[in-house]
């Protein structure tokens, strides 16, 4: 399962879900395969937070996603263009984006990458670890920042009304933390069986997806079946031509435009 296969499924879990919640929500089957989307989402989210060669350019697209999904998810789900209570996923998945960001930078100044070495940092940060270099005062102030930083933007999610609030960019920072685990663990491989070794670290963001899951109540248990094709996650980016992928982002307001006009006509 690579992460092209994983996108396609989000969505098409994504589309049945907001199919069932706009058009026939007295059919509850759809609202439980839909659950599983946004954990699928998150853990993709927190591969590509790594492997990305420019984090300002992947924020500003989510960041234009939020922007303009915001109006079609409103009439979609709430039967107006403006609908202040309540905001669209991609603010969500945006915030954490920058959660990942903010935390990795602290790592790369306390050296401490953990198996991250391929992250590419933008010249921003790297002006940044400059400034820092050499000095343990500067290094620690700017390291307890960047937690404040990262407190604020969890905090964010709830206070701003997103999708799944503060629990759903807890959820892609926590997805990225279990990256550094598993890069501890690293030298211990040896002693472990080789299926371990291989999904071991689909094994521990697996098991944050299902805790954070289950915190959120009854209602969301069934995403923790989101781990049965993360488990499958080969690390591999698949087919995904530029088409393709803008494809993937414009189908959610392309598909929350067309449930809204069904939903107000």
């Amino acid at each position: 399962m690579n992460t092209t296969r994983l996108k396609a499924l989000a969505v098409v879990c994504m589309l049945i879900d907001h199919m069932g919640a706009v058009l026939f929500p007295h059919l509850i089957w759809m609202r439980i395969i839909g659950r599983l989307a946004f954990p699928i989402y998150c853990f993709v989210l927190s591969e590509g937070a790594v492997y990305t060669k420019n984090w300002l350019a992947y924020a500003g697209r989510l960041l234009l996603l939020a922007l303009v999904s915001e109006i079609p998810f409103d009439l979609a789900f709430f039967g107006g263009v403006w609908y202040p209570g309540y905001q669209n996923v991609f603010w969500t998945l945006l915030l954490g984006l920058c959660a990942i960001r903010m935390n990795l930078l602290g790592d790369r100044l306390a050296g401490k990458m953990n198996g991250l070495s391929q992250v590419q940092l933008h010249p921003l940060e790297q002006r940044i670890l400059n400034w820092c270099s050499g000095s343990r005062k500067r290094t620690m102030c700017v390291q307890i920042l960047l937690a404040l930083v990262i407190l604020l933007v969890i905090g964010a999610g709830e206070f701003g009304k997103t999708d799944y609030g503060c629990g759903g960019v807890l959820l892609v920072w926590l997805l990225y933390v279990a990256r550094k685990i598993d890069g501890k663990l690293e030298k211990r491989e040896d002693s472990q069986p080789n299926w371990v070794r291989t999904h071991r670290r689909q094994l521990f963001q697996a098991g944050i997806i299902v805790v954070i899951v289950f915190l959120y109540g009854y209602s969301e248990w069934f995403a923790s079946l989101a781990v049965v094709p993360i488990l499958f996650y080969n690390g591999q980016r698949g087919y995904c031509p530029k088409w393709l992928q803008w494809g993937f982002y414009w189908f959610y307001p392309l598909h929350l435009v067309i449930l809204g006009v069904i939903r107000v006509l």
